[in-house]
């Protein structure tokens, strides 16, 4: 017998393994660098490389692109015949898209340039979710996977963080609060990078406690700044939605998966009261919801102050669908979202009635699917998946989360779980075999 070592400090693949198969180890090193580079990508968004028929060209279209072609490559001529789970729900919708795209170039006179954009991104990212069971599909890959992932997202952070110790950085003022925005024109990516960090930070050191790994010094310290930066991050940034992607996090997460309700959920309460009272930037960045719910009487006109006026935006738009909008755009939509700052009405516009039908099926097929395989197995990273695709669709009732390129992949990734076959994990954690080694046999060792 020989050892073959997938040690964290070990080489990323071990070439001694003859049968290692040339598509997966292009896929997987593929991915490996991908996630290693977009957050700092994702940097250059304003950095313009060159224009091609009116159309700015820069690092973040080249890399969609490219994930595009080769995530959609591995799906069509490399498929390895595994039953992904939602595939049929998910072309529909997926067709629907392109349905919708098509009479809006052709009908609408929507830009080519920008449909298509908005194409590229949506099937890169399913795309994604098909394929992401062979880079995922067993506890080493999965954990260097959510590794690179949390390091990532945590180096951005921090650097997000320097850069506003420096006094040089982007400012967003909203409700007369100045927010910071770091090098994004938008506080929501770098506080949405801090809460991403803080998820995977977790799930990464509760799967090495669930493969009965040490958690050494260096990782205990890697989750510290974690929570320390991602705190920074959210303080200065004042995002919201960040802030109740945190709630829903901690209270699923150490309140029902650590089962510790009753000493998590009044303690949210407490910590939330507490920092109210204590920060003058969040009395005045909820004053209008506040405002509201202390009412005597309910006030429309007070509620469409509501979330920076996002209920007044909901409100024209549902009007202008209900009169404004023939049965076929009520149908397949516009294409068009409006900046409806809300998801669900957002894909009711751009894909109509039957596209919005179509995503909430996919939603609430992935919660059961979910939720069974989690009864089922017990896996860290399955639960997990559940806080963020819960997170996604709370916050998706006032945003666009699934309009993020980098964040709606990093759901994906985590969703393809559905695909993967636990059972030899937890043969394994029964066993008390340790997942660092993978035992080859002679006649395959070089």
């Amino acid at each position: 017998m020989r050892l073959c070592s997938y040690d964290m400090q070990d080489t990323l693949i071990n070439t001694g393994c003859e049968d290692v198969d040339r598509s997966r180890l292009f896929i997987w090193v593929f991915f490996i660098v991908l996630l290693a580079t977009k957050p700092f990508v994702d940097l250059t968004w304003n950095f313009r490389l060159f224009v091609v028929g009116g159309v700015a060209i820069n690092f973040l279209v080249i890399v969609g692109l490219c994930v595009f072609i080769i995530t959609g490559y591995f799906y069509f001529f490399q498929n390895d015949n595994k039953r992904i789970f939602n595939k049929r729900i998910i072309w529909l919708f997926l067709g629907l898209n392109l349905f919708a795209s098509c009479i809006a170039i052709l009908f609408y006179n929507r830009p080519i340039t920008d449909i298509v954009d908005g194409l590229v991104k949506l099937f890169a990212a399913y795309f994604i979710y098909f394929i992401g069971h062979r880079f995922m599909g067993n506890d080493r890959d999965r954990l260097r996977i959510i590794g690179i992932i949390w390091i990532t997202t945590m180096l951005i952070s921090v650097l997000s963080v320097i850069q506003y110790s420096q006094g040089t950085y982007n400012i967003d003022i909203s409700q007369g609060v100045e927010r910071f925005s770091g090098f994004y024109n938008d506080p929501g990516t770098p506080s949405y990078n801090a809460i991403i960090s803080l998820v995977f930070g977790t799930l990464y050191v509760e799967m090495l406690r669930k493969q009965k790994r040490m958690v050494t010094l260096i990782v205990r310290i890697a989750l510290i700044l974690t929570i320390f930066v991602a705190a920074t991050t959210l303080k200065i940034t004042v995002t919201k939605s960040a802030l109740l992607m945190l709630i829903v996090f901690l209270a699923m997460w150490f309140g029902l998966y650590k089962r510790k309700v009753y000493i998590v959920f009044p303690l949210i309460i407490l910590g939330s009261f507490y920092i109210y009272i204590k920060s003058e930037t969040i009395q005045l960045r909820v004053a209008p919801e506040l405002e509201f719910l202390t009412a005597e009487e309910l006030s429309m006109d007070q509620a469409r102050h509501i979330g920076e006026g996002r209920i007044a935006v909901w409100e024209r738009l549902l009007i202008y669908y209900s009169q404004d909008y023939d049965l076929f755009q009520k149908l397949f939509g516009s294409k068009r979202s409006f900046g409806a700052h809300n998801q669900y009405i957002a894909y009711l516009m751009e894909v109509g009635l039957m596209g919005l039908t179509f995503f909430l099926i996919i939603l609430l097929r992935f919660y059961r699917r979910l939720i069974f395989l989690f009864r089922k197995y017990g896996q860290p990273d399955t639960y997990m998946a559940i806080v963020l695709l819960t997170q996604f669709a709370i916050v998706g009732l006032a945003g666009h989360p699934f309009y993020y390129t980098t964040l709606l992949w990093y759901l994906m990734i985590l969703l393809s779980v559905v695909n993967v076959d636990f059972s030899e994990s937890v043969r394994h954690s029964k066993e008390g075999i340790e997942f660092a080694n993978v035992v080859v046999p002679q006649s395959h060792a070089m």
